[in-house]
């Protein structure tokens, strides 16, 4: 939950950037206590309790972290995951007062790339009596720096209902201009 806050901090330009990246490394530094250049789950742990984290949030944390899955976190993997450019994305539920059906799911997402645009997929599994007004599985493209608002992605279709939310996946997506080619060869 730190990687939008650093990955921020290290694209306000290449000197704050490369100060950011130094202080990330210090704070690597800092919680490596046994100095042999990697963090265990027992060095990391009571930094991540004291902001909160479960024990059962820290192992999903520490395995994200951990993208060779030897077991050790290296400061290339703590620096690549802090600064990673990830999708914020956020799945609401209006209220239901367990009478009316107008029970609807949305989806806000934030593409925090400034480079490329991500197209978004929603997969819906095990949902009965639900509706999905753009589609099974939704797909949705975001450009760079771009939000996308509370865009309904499943209603109550009638009661009973269950549902289970959507897992969804994001890739890159080109969503720039294309080139004009038509001229590309042609000598002056």
């Amino acid at each position: 939950f730190f990687a939008p806050f650093f990955g921020k901090m290290l694209m306000v330009g290449n000197r704050a950037a490369m100060s950011a990246k130094q202080r990330l490394q210090e704070l690597f530094a800092k919680y490596d206590t046994n100095g042999d250049g990697t963090l265990t789950e027992e060095e990391v742990t009571p930094l991540f309790i004291r902001f909160g984290m479960t024990r059962g949030q820290l192992k999903a944390l520490l395995q994200d972290f951990d993208k060779n899955k030897d077991g050790i976190i290296q400061i290339h993997e703590f620096l690549a995951w802090l600064t990673a450019e990830k999708p914020q994305v956020m799945i609401s539920k209006n209220p239901w007062d367990g009478k009316d059906i107008d029970t609807n799911f949305s989806v806000r997402i934030l593409n925090t790339s400034d480079r490329v645009g991500k197209k978004f997929h929603f997969y819906f599994k095990k949902c009965e009596n639900m509706a999905f007004p753009e589609g099974n599985p939704c797909v949705f493209t975001v450009g760079p720096g771009q939000e996308m608002k509370d865009k309904v992605i499943m209603t109550v279709e009638k009661v009973p209902f269950s549902y289970r939310l959507p897992s969804w996946t994001a890739r890159s997506a080109f969503s720039g201009v294309e080139d004009d080619v038509s001229k590309a060869f042609v000598d002056p």
